[in-house]
C-alpha cells in the first residue's frame, strides 16, 4: 500500500506478521456479499503491502457462480494491478457436496499444502433433502 494512503485496519494491526508469514494461497467462497467484498479488499490490502516490501503476495482463487461477470466487476472496481493475484472458478454449491468433488476442484487449481486457506461466506450450501450432509461437505469437508 502506497504511503501516501491510509493503512486499513487489517495493516494497522496485522503489518508485521503479514511481513514475516509465507505467502498464503487463499480459496475465498462468496466474494461478492457484504462480508466476503470486505474480506478479499483486506486480502487485496496484504497482497499489495506485501508487494510494496518486495515479497511475494500470494494469490486468492475465488469460488463463484458466474466467475467471469464476478471478476468483471472486480476488475472495474480494483484495477488490474490490484487484481493481478487473483483468479475465479466456478463452483456449484448446490450439487458439489462430496469430498472428492472438493479435492479435485481445489487440487486442479495447485491449492495444497500447509499455506493454502479456504475461507466459506458463501452460506448457500443448504440443507438437501437427498443429501443431509450436504452443508457439512461444503462448510467442513472442501477445507480439509
Amino acid at each position: 500500500m502506497s504511503a501516501a494512503r491510509n493503512l486499513s485496519p487489517l495493516l494497522r494491526f496485522a503489518s508485521a506478521a503479514l511481513l514475516e508469514a509465507p505467502p498464503k494461497q487463499i480459496a475465498l467462497s462468496g466474494p461478492a456479499g457484504f462480508l466476503g467484498s470486505r474480506v478479499l479488499q483486506s486480502v487485496l490490502d496484504a497482497h499489495e503491502h506485501r508487494r510494496d516490501h518486495g515479497l511475494e503476495p500470494g494469490e486468492v482463487i475465488l469460488l463463484s457462480s458466474s466467475p467471469g461477470h464476478l471478476m468483471s466487476r472486480l476488475y472495474s472496481r480494483y484495477g488490474s494491478k490490484r487484481m493481478s493475484t487473483v483468479r475465479a472458478t466456478r463452483c456449484d454449491y448446490y450439487y458439489q457436496h462430496d469430498f472428492d468433488s472438493w479435492r479435485d476442484q481445489l487440487g486442479s487449481l495447485g491449492m495444497g499444502g500447509p499455506d493454502a486457506v479456504f475461507i466459506n461466506l458463501a452460506a448457500l450450501a443448504g440443507p438437501r433433502s437427498d443429501r443431509p450432509d450436504a452443508m457439512m461437505a461444503v462448510n467442513y469437508r472442501a477445507p480439509i
